[in-house]
């Protein structure tokens, strides 16, 4: 599910309302329409919703940046402000940064 949500195509800044009607383009109109299948819809916008509210308490957590006399070797790699809506940062836990140190 937590594709589907990176595939709404929203920002870390909308609101749930952004976040239902992205959702609502995904259903098929017989899941959108068939009262049958309400209990799945509710179900469905709330783990939209949940996947969405993860993503901004993430987006508000500081950035943590090198050491300053560690330069990377590509400034793609340096921390800065994005959308969080691509999922998992692209550095694994276990991956360490590609540095250089400065010479004096």
């Amino acid at each position: 599910m937590y594709g589907i949500y990176l595939r709404l195509d929203i920002i870390v800044h909308d609101g749930w309302r952004a976040v239902v009607r992205a959702a609502a383009r995904k259903l098929t109109q017989r899941a959108l329409r068939d009262p049958k299948h309400r209990a799945a819809r509710k179900q469905f916008y709330r783990q939209m919703l949940d996947y969405h509210r993860q993503e901004q308490d993430a987006d508000l957590a500081p950035l943590t940046r090198p050491p300053s006399d560690v330069i990377p070797h590509s400034p793609h790699l340096v921390p800065a402000l994005r959308r969080r809506s691509v999922g998992p940062s692209h550095v694994q836990e276990n991956q360490k940064w590609p540095t250089t140190t400065l010479q004096p």
